[in-house]
């Protein structure tokens, strides 16, 4: 399709996209951080875990951020799979947000129907008709 029938990329997706992209550029230095620090004595007191458990969740914010900067990226390019990859990702939250909202009891509740309500919302953005109309015109 030339570039004159493409369709504009729908602010909320760009937007999407953008908060993907601040979301890793928090992560990945956080997780640069823990995993640097993770035998600091200061940091194992506060954080009231092992010096192990300080460097996993460091190589995993690591993980989580790259993934989240390649999905973030794909969706404002308006790659198909990175809408998939997301899409079901929020099933995920939406599940978990379920399972705390059942599950739990008192302010807990609110966690989950938080989740639940971000993760529709987020479905609703990724198959909106504008944003079928994108990624279809890719």
């Amino acid at each position: 399709m030339s570039a004159s029938t493409a369709r504009r990329r729908p602010f909320l997706v760009t937007l999407l996209g953008i908060l993907g992209v601040i979301q890793a550029v928090f992560a990945i230095p956080f997780g640069i951080a823990l995993a640097v620090e993770h035998d600091d004595a200061d940091l194992l007191r506060h954080a009231d875990v092992s010096s192990d458990t300080l460097l996993s969740l460091g190589v995993a914010a690591i993980a989580v951020g790259v993934i989240t900067l390649i999905v973030a990226l794909g969706l404002l390019r308006g790659a198909e799979w990175a809408r998939v990859v997301l899409g079901v990702l929020q099933l995920f939250h939406l599940g978990g947000g379920l399972y705390v909202l059942f599950a739990y009891e008192g302010s807990h509740r609110w966690d989950g129907v938080s989740s639940i309500v971000i993760a529709l919302v987020i479905l609703w953005i990724l198959f909106s008709r504008r944003s079928d109309e994108f990624f279809g015109s890719r």
